[in-house]
């Protein structure tokens, strides 16, 4: 993302379309930016595509572009679409939207392709907010199964709810749910 946002510009109006190639070398040159040589260690480096849906922009191209540069590319998304140059991605976490979102959530073909990526490549993650939330990450979890590793991660109140999540301790949803859970 930092190729496309900037807290300076949050109109996007001073962006500029990259190539592949263009991504690839500008992620590739932080790197030697900040060690001094690319090829100082022997692991390959990491690049992680997340925010909205970086699936929506993933495609063959990019993916060999990262990879010629010896960079793994993990993924974090939504889950509502998949493509099949995903299965060369060193890591996809799948985020799916809990109810609370009011959005979309994953069909269950779209779930069984994602199952059918390879285990040690993949894994889920549901941001819970409410009992709902909870309780629908854990339909998926006995939906997925337990041979994918499955977080849950405690949701942050709306912005206009933090005063109020601090002053009133029955209002912290997202501990409860924590410690309610059983899967």
């Amino acid at each position: 993302t930092r190729y496309t946002w900037d807290k300076k510009d949050p109109g996007f109006k001073n962006f500029s379309r990259m190539t592949a190639d263009e991504i690839a070398d500008a992620a590739a040159k932080l790197y030697f930016d900040r060690y001094g040589y690319y090829g100082q260690w022997s692991d390959p480096k990491w690049v992680t595509l997340s925010g909205g849906n970086p699936v929506m922009q993933l495609d063959d191209e990019l993916i060999n572009a990262f990879l010629s540069r010896r960079l793994r590319v993990q993924v974090e998304t939504q889950g509502t679409i998949y493509k099949s140059c995903m299965a060369r991605c060193a890591r996809v976490v799948v985020s799916p939207k809990p109810p609370s979102s009011g959005l979309r959530s994953l069909p269950e073909g779209l779930v069984e392709a994602w199952v059918k990526l390879a285990p040690s490549r993949l894994s889920w993650k549901v941001v819970v907010f409410d009992r709902d939330d909870f309780d629908w990450a854990a339909k998926l979890y006995a939906w997925v199964g337990d041979h994918q590793p499955f977080y849950l991660q405690a949701g942050t109140p709306p912005i206009d709810d933090y005063e109020r999540a601090l002053a009133n301790e029955d209002y912290d949803y997202s501990s409860d749910a924590a410690n309610d859970l059983a899967i």
